[in-house]
């Protein structure tokens, strides 16, 4: 397998950009990765536990006009 152009320090950053509200695709563009590879990272973060999926769902639910998740 080959390895990877990114740290993970750096994969971090990018997913929580993606938390802070900042569209998926303008993320991917600026880092020059696919879509699929940002859903992959965030979901193996998620996975291993380094991001919380709380600021994830709360994240979605600001961008989608409910700041207090409710």
């Amino acid at each position: 397998m080959r390895a990877s152009k990114f740290t993970d320090a750096q994969k971090a950053f990018i997913i929580k950009q993606g938390e802070a509200g900042i569209p998926a695709a303008e993320i991917c563009r600026k880092a020059g990765i696919s879509q699929a590879t940002f859903f992959n990272w965030k979901k193996r973060m998620l996975f291993e536990g380094r991001i919380d999926q709380s600021l994830v769902l709360t994240a979605s639910r600001v961008r989608a006009g409910y700041p207090f998740g409710g």
